[in-house]
């Protein structure tokens, strides 16, 4: 597959592997409904939100990595902080010795992150695990279940730069199935734990066991790779990566920052304010929201290389039919998922049992609609990515502090209802509006005619 088209084999695979990232909370919730305590669904979903706060490690590579790569494959000749680099005459003589030093950066790079990773969750995030489980049931099973729940993240993140060298390769697909093969076993290897009466601890392993298949299957992928692999072998002399990278990598390492401010913060404030029980309801209900902006974003990442690509070609006609494309196909994605949970979520939960609900509908629908315009703005910002310029560093960041102020603020006189508001109004004031404008202004075009050309990019493809 070339960067000139994106197969619907690769859009069937994006929403496969969403469906199982998806199913990884949905085919589990019941049995974690059934099995566990709503104490004990409350500290799972902190869990997975102190996961996604060691993931801010990363900061921004992975993407930055990728969009580099896949620079190099379509013919540059350098790297630049910003901007789009320069290009060979020839399209597609990939310079292998640049190729060879981006990887044995992203390998470094990597490494660094995976020590630091082991300082933050051992003393950062067991510190706060313990502070929660002090009237626990069973509190050392919950720390045995963070030091393996734990470990399984750490390994993924030694092994992230795989993923991205093939998704900046072209790769989705493989990267895709990655993701599958890995929530298979997740799944699997949970609903069995959890039957055998492991709790908590049996998830933690399971989350340990799937990260190993996971990146094996991608080493594999990787070291079937020709180009990558002779990239890999040969010695290069040139050290300038890491300081080429560093610019907008930092930068999408504090707006990473600001969107877990913005979007899991609450969770932990829900635990240490309201309780357990009802972080328990909070956090499986902005759980799915969250999932279902993930499922609705695949179609923008699946799009990613090819939008890198067509930048390089600076070939705006097409970014703006891709673009509206993205846009259309999110939108409904997100639509229907919403309207679903809305209708059946609680009916559903009801029919096994669960002593924990959903939010109220009418706080569902408000938060869904704050996320609907969440999902607008990233797909916004992750197009402008690919111009290699990060504009939104100071916006994301700001956001993200005086929504965690304002939370803070209003978690104790108005509960749930002040968490929701407080992501909200903040987000309203400036990143929802400015950065899908930002997006057309840089495509010298307007909303209508860009979903214009996007509609029939759809009708095209069918």
């Amino acid at each position: 597959m070339g960067f000139n088209q994106i197969s619907r084999s690769d859009i069937f695979w994006g929403y496969v592997a969403q469906v199982f990232n998806i199913g990884a909370g949905l085919l589990l919730l019941p049995i974690i409904l059934i099995y566990f305590t709503q104490a004990e669904v409350g500290l799972w979903f902190v869990f997975l939100t102190i996961g996604s706060l060691t993931q801010l490690l990363e900061l921004g590579f992975k993407p930055t990595i990728a969009r580099n790569t896949a620079y190099i494959i379509s013919g540059a000749k350098d790297l630049k902080p910003y901007g789009i680099p320069n290009y060979d005459e020839v399209d597609g003589v990939v310079d292998k010795q640049l190729l060879s030093s981006l990887i044995t950066t992203a390998k470094k790079i990597y490494l660094v992150v995976s020590l630091l990773g082991v300082i933050v969750i051992t003393f950062g995030g067991g510190s706060y695990i313990i502070t929660l489980i002090k009237d626990f049931s069973d509190p050392l099973s919950a720390l045995i279940a963070w030091a393996f729940f734990s470990s399984g993240r750490i390994l993924n993140f030694y092994f992230g730069y795989v993923d991205s060298l093939l998704l900046g390769k072209g790769n989705v697909t493989k990267v895709n199935k990655v993701v599958i093969i890995s929530k298979i076993a997740y799944i699997s290897i949970s609903v069995l734990a959890i039957m055998l009466g492991f709790g908590l601890v049996g998830l933690g392993v399971a989350t340990l066991i799937s990260a190993l298949i996971g990146r094996l299957v991608a080493l594999s992928y990787l070291n079937r790779d020709e180009l990558l692999m002779q990239a890999s072998s040969i010695k290069t002399g040139r050290q300038r990566i890491f300081s080429i990278l560093w610019p907008n990598t930092k930068k999408l390492g504090i707006v990473n920052i600001g969107a877990f401010l913005i979007q899991r913060f609450s969770v932990l404030l829900a635990s240490s304010y309201l309780g357990l029980e009802v972080a328990a309801s909070y956090g499986m209900t902005i759980t799915i929201l969250m999932t279902l902006m993930a499922v609705s974003s695949t179609i923008c990442q699946v799009h990613v290389p090819l939008l890198s690509h067509l930048q390089s070609k600076n070939k705006k006609e097409e970014i703006k039919s891709v673009l509206g494309e993205i846009y259309l196909i999110s939108w409904f994605v997100f639509f229907i998922g919403l309207a679903l949970m809305i209708s059946v979520g609680n009916l559903l939960l009801g029919l096994i049992g669960s002593d924990t609900e959903f939010l109220p509908d009418y706080l569902v629908l408000m938060l869904g609609i704050f996320l609907f315009l969440e999902l607008t703005h990233s797909v916004s910002a992750t197009y402008i990515t690919t111009t290699n310029n990060i504009p939104f560093l100071k916006s994301a960041l700001w956001s993200g502090l005086f929504v965690a102020v304002a939370g803070f603020l209003l978690v104790q006189p108005l509960g749930v209802l002040g968490l929701i508001l407080a992501q909200g109004t903040v987000q309203l004031a400036y990143n929802n509006w400015k950065w899908p404008l930002a997006a057309l202004n840089d495509l010298n075009d307007n909303l209508i005619n860009v979903l214009y050309l996007g509609t029939l990019r759809i009708k095209s493809r069918l």
